[in-house]
């Protein structure tokens, strides 16, 4: 069984009171042992949040063992250069569900550009942000932090192994 959640916003009309996640598992492989007790099962890791999952070994409700397994957050941009307003594409998988590896920050050039997170999106984030700034190289980055306030000292923050992006991106001469 493959430890996950579902996600969802806490909204009224008026109120946003949050994000809710639902533990939820699910099959990934089917398992036998051999004569001698062993067994071995290959399983392809599902596209889902980021971070620390559980895999169960069970047979119906008998819970035999258990094991932790990461899912690594990426992070892909595109291109990686272009005039003054090219869009560029980033593209996320792996934003984690729990308290402190469910919020980001977009950094452009050491200014607050956007928030993302993926309550609904298993995990995942598409989104393009337009190139700024004169010729030359900018600086793209993607770090955990609250709304606007991203963890600069990742060595003092509550969880200092969470992984930070940066990319450069290059402003190339405006087309005429």
């Amino acid at each position: 069984m493959w430890n996950t959640a579902s996600g969802a916003w806490k909204v009224t009309e008026a109120e946003y009171h949050g994000r809710e996640f639902t533990p939820v598992a699910y099959e990934i492989a089917k398992a036998k042992t051999d004569q001698s007790g062993r067994l071995s099962v290959n399983f392809i890791a599902p596209d889902d949040y980021g971070f620390m999952h559980d895999i169960v070994l069970q047979q119906g409700s008998r819970l035999f063992t258990q094991v932790g397994f990461n899912l690594d957050m990426t992070v892909e941009i595109s291109p990686k250069s272009g005039p003054p307003g090219t869009p560029i594409k980033v593209d996320v998988k792996g934003i984690g569900y729990r308290s402190l590896y469910n919020s980001w920050d977009v950094i452009y050039d050491n200014n607050f550009t956007g928030w993302m997170s993926s309550v609904t999106t298993k995990g995942a984030a598409s989104f393009t942000i337009p190139a700024t700034g004169g010729p030359g190289v900018h600086v793209i980055e993607i770090m955990h932090g609250e709304l606007t306030f991203p963890y600069r000292n990742p060595e003092q923050n509550p969880a200092p192994g969470r992984p930070r992006f940066a990319f450069q991106f290059t402003v190339t001469a405006a087309r005429r």
